[in-house]
Parts: structure tokens; sequence; C-alpha cells
């Protein structure tokens, strides 16, 4: 009884992840890998290259299995220098590898997605940029046929060992995704960075049905599934408080179909080097998602620690639960952590790293 219950669980979590956050990837620290939500953020940063890793685990305290997602990848920028101008446009490319194991089953999403941007020079004296960009994915989804059992398959007494006449489908197949985005970013004197993005997901909407080529003379399995356009919006600011302080308030809109998410919070930078290039960030922000009974309503909160050494950043976020999971009250945690790197081959000067 008790591992069957946890199996029901399991798929349950299943089921509420996929429509919370519309079977994509997520993470808390999005603005640690934004281009992975808008291309046109490849390379937005002041800085000439990017390199980052990030690792989500949701959920383990009551799941066998936790849901792991993991990212690693990296971007480069470069001037162009056709005309002589001091502020002149710049051009970048973005690679990602991205994981997302949804525990049960090992049912999992894996993928690589190349992007590139253009970033156009609206204004030298205030550093204003507006970007477009695009990317494109090839994805695999797979899942292990090994811990699944039919009812056709029991034999009789004790067990399920016998050989099932489920008509099933491959375990894992692949397709292509496409993602597009702007973006308008500026830094004056008072602020030191602002930006506003917009982005559309799957723009193609591939079918991620595994029934897409099984043999069905029947016709009643839905071969196609999908995987619904999002739009996401994103902005953030950075301003200076004192010498020492400096506030980073972030918000994220994603709506896909039916279903909305809302992620808004801010961290304080507080520097501690001598000269300004050690910092710990500290923060919070609340998570919330649209539920069919309450409509938008409070899921999460997340707390956040960060570090800062000479452009190597690093995050810790957990996240919390604000309602009980479960008839039992528990109130499961996710955690994630987070590296990025800033750095500039051009000279040996860091500029605004961020995480």
């Amino acid at each position: 009884m008790k591992r069957g219950t946890r199996s029901i669980l399991t798929i349950l979590s299943i089921c509420a992840t996929l429509t919370a956050f519309g079977q994509d990837i997520y993470f808390s620290q999005f603005y640690v890998n934004p281009s992975l939500l808008n291309p046109a953020m490849s390379g937005n940063y002041q800085g000439s290259y990017r390199v980052f890793t990030q690792y989500r685990s949701q959920w383990g305290s009551i799941l066998d299995k936790p849901i792991v997602d993991f990212a690693v990848g990296g971007d480069v920028v470069f001037d162009m220098t056709y005309h002589k101008r001091k502020y002149p446009d710049r051009v970048s490319a973005n690679i990602i590898f991205s994981s997302d194991e949804l525990g049960a089953f090992d049912f999992g999403t894996n993928g690589i997605q190349f992007a590139a941007a253009f970033h156009k020079s609206l204004n030298g004296d205030y550093h204003q940029y507006l970007s477009a960009g695009a990317q494109v994915g090839i994805n695999t989804r797979n899942f292990i046929y090994e811990d699944i059992v039919f009812a056709d398959q029991f034999n009789g007494v004790d067990a399920f060992d016998g050989v099932t006449a489920e008509n099933r489908p491959e375990n894992t197949f692949a397709y292509s995704d496409v993602n597009v985005g702007i973006n308008y970013s500026m830094s004056t004197e008072s602020i030191r960075w602002i930006q506003l993005g917009l982005s559309a997901q799957h723009i193609i909407q591939p079918n991620v049905s595994f029934y897409e080529n099984i043999d069905d003379p029947t016709g009643i399995i839905q071969r196609n599934n999908p995987l619904l356009r999002r739009l996401n919006a994103i902005g953030s600011l950075e301003f200076d408080l004192n010498e020492y302080l400096r506030l980073i308030p972030r918000a994220i809109v994603s709506i896909q179909e039916a279903f909305t998410l809302v992620q808004a919070g801010s961290n304080v930078r507080i520097a501690v080097g001598q000269y300004g290039d050690q910092a710990v960030q500290l923060g919070a922000a609340l998570r919330q998602v649209d539920n069919i009974d309450d409509g938008l309503a409070p899921t999460e909160l997340q707390l956040l620690a960060g570090f800062e050494v000479q452009g190597l950043n690093v995050g810790l976020s957990y996240d919390v639960n604000i309602r009980s999971f479960s008839a039992s009250g528990s109130r499961p945690g996710t955690f994630e952590i987070s590296l990025s790197y800033i750095g500039n081959y051009e000279t040996d000067e860091l500029a605004c790293p961020k995480f």
C-alpha cells in the first residue's frame, strides 16, 4: 500500500507540475539564465562573455525521486565596429544544455538550444539598447517502461509478472522548437541597469505526444499533443541606495494558454570588498500560479542568499510552499543553486556582474 500510494503521489505531482508550469523547465532564479526564456537577453549584460549552470530539486521530501531541473551554458557578445561610435551595436550568441527529469518512470526532457541576438544602440549617453533574438532547440523526451505495470499483467495471486497486451508507444522521440524575443535595456548615472523584455516560446507548437507514430487501427488514440505557445514578460531594475547597498527588484509574468505564472521580488546587494568586487545578496520573492479553483493565488515563497567574488556569482534559494500539499499538511520545498561568471576578454575590468 505504501509503495502504491507513493506512485500515485508521484503521478499526481507530475500532473500538478505540468499544469502549473505549462510543460516547460523553470528556474526560480530565472535571471541567471534569462535567455532560456527570452533569446534577446543573450549577451545583454555589461561584459564580454558569461557562463552559467543551475540545478533545481523539487519536492524531494515527499517523492522517492525528486523533480530535477538542470541547465548549463554560456554566451558571448561582440561589438560591431563598422562605424566610429562610442557605443556601437552588438551581436551575441548563446548555447544552453537543459534537462528536466520528473522522477516517476524517469520521465524527462533533454535539449540543446542555440540563440543569436542583435543589440541596436539607441543612445550612447544612456547606454540604451533595443535587442531582438531568436532561438532554435532540439529536444528529446523519454521514459522507462521498467517500473510500469498494467492490469492484464496481474497473475491473480501476488504479482504483476504477466505479459501485457497494451499497445505501447516508443519510449523516446525528438522534436524541434523555436523561440523569439525582444528586450529594451538602459543604464544611466542614477540607475545602473533597467530592462524590460517580451518573448514568445514554442512558436511552431511542436507535437510532444508519444503516440504520434503508433499503429492504432481503432482510431481512438490521440496522436497530437501540441506544446502550447508561451508568452513571457520580464522586468528588472538595479540602483544604488548608498555606497554599499544596491536594490535589485525583478519580476516575470508568464502566460501559457489558460495558465498564468507571476513571480516578483527583490534582492539587496551588500558590498563587502574594498573595491566593491565582493558582495553578498539577500532576497525574497513571491510566486503565484493561476489555480482553477482560486484563480491567481500565492503558491510559493522564495528565499535567496548569494555571494559574489570578482565576477563569480553563487546563488542559493529555497522555495517554501505556502499551501499544504496534501491532507497530511506537508509543505514540501524546492532547493536551487546557481553558478555564473561574467568576464571581459578585452580588459580586466568587470562591470556589474549579476546573479
